[in-house]
């Protein structure tokens, strides 16, 4: 990490503050992951910006600047944060191979991101995993690559195919460990069958969440 890229610690690090640290330093990373077919380019900008934010979240509470209010809400906007970055990198992947993922009726559709427990109620600490559910739309399919497509015209995924390609890529890009470290741990397992089924559920198995689980939930802003 340069020295230019770490934070100044004299004021709160509030969710504006954390984004504008993004866009000044890192402003070409998610352009520049999309050429690296291992993730490694943006992995590593989003490494270090994770680390530079841990860093000065550290430094303010033991300065005595921070209070254990900011602290769990400065962690907890970051990650939020690093799930957008990691969403938005993730789904230009998935566009340029297999097309936009659309309803039946044609209109485009994203995966929604459910955060639970810590994360859904915002108090996240420097250890925490996060723990997840993908919701996506029921019925659908994507677009395809076009014609034009150096891998040529195809490609076209379902819609619990396409997201649940997505999803553990974005678990994965987040989580892993490299020589940067990691993001956050990423724990998909609060889904009703846990690791037996897809890493996506359907919106009409979200009933199936029991009613422990539908308490605290906070779904995540796509900043």
């Amino acid at each position: 990490m340069a020295r230019d890229q770490l934070l100044s610690i004299e004021s709160p690090l509030t969710r504006p503050v954390l984004q504008d640290h993004w866009h000044r330093h890192w402003p070409e990373a998610l352009a520049a992951g999309l050429s690296d077919t291992a993730d490694n380019g943006f992995a590593q900008a989003l490494r270090q910006y994770r680390n530079a934010v841990m860093l000065a979240i550290m430094a303010r509470d033991l300065g005595g600047l921070s209070d254990l209010h900011e602290n769990l809400q400065s962690i907890s906007d970051l990650a939020e944060i690093c799930l957008n970055l990691g969403y938005q990198h993730c789904c230009q992947a998935m566009v340029s191979r297999h097309g936009v993922a659309r309803r039946t009726t044609g209109e485009a559709v994203d995966l929604l991101i459910v955060g639970m427990g810590k994360l859904g109620g915002y108090e996240l600490n420097a250890s925490s995993d996060i723990d997840l559910i993908y919701l996506l739309a029921d019925e659908g399919q994507s677009d395809g690559r076009p014609k034009d497509h150096p891998d040529g015209p195809g490609g076209a995924l379902d819609l619990q195919t396409y997201f649940t390609r997505l999803g553990r890529r974005l678990a994965g890009l987040l989580g892993e460990s490299t020589a940067d470290g990691l993001v956050f741990r990423v724990d998909l397992r609060l889904r009703p069958h846990g690791d037996s089924g897809p890493c996506g559920l359907q919106s009409r198995d979200a009933r199936e969440l029991p009613d422990s689980l539908r308490q605290g939930v906070g779904t995540l802003r796509m900043d």
